[in-house]
């Protein structure tokens, strides 16, 4: 990723090199219960700032678990999940490329969703 110093966007990233590595495990068992379990490794090197505040060099690597539980409702008619990310709080330097929707939760997030099908 790689932009012009005086024009880094919003989200002040002049060049990047990220490189993320999930490591995923899921059960689904037949009476609707299911589970996933994920560390991602995360390694992101690159200039970061604006021509204003001034351009940095950067770099940080670190591990995030992620964690989910779903139940699939009978008839399939729905799911009722349960998901935790960056359950253990892990704080860290990192630039997403887009910082509306991030790939990587910078703080622990506890989301409960409900999936009805008609």
């Amino acid at each position: 990723f790689k932009r012009n110093p005086g024009q880094p966007g919003e989200e002040d990233i002049v060049s990047s090199r990220t490189h993320r590595v999930p490591i995923s495990i899921g059960i689904f068992l037949p009476n609707g219960i299911g589970g996933r379990i994920t560390s991602t490794y995360v390694y992101q090197t690159g200039r970061f700032g604006n021509a204003t505040e001034g351009v940095y060099q950067g770099s940080s690597r670190f591990w995030v678990a992620d964690l989910s539980v779903r139940y699939r409702l009978a008839q399939r008619r729905g799911l009722i999940e349960l998901k935790g990310k960056n359950l253990f709080d892990r704080r860290f330097r990192f630039q997403d490329t887009d910082p509306a929707n991030p790939t990587i939760c910078p703080r622990r997030l506890i989301i409960a969703r409900l999936t009805l099908w008609f």
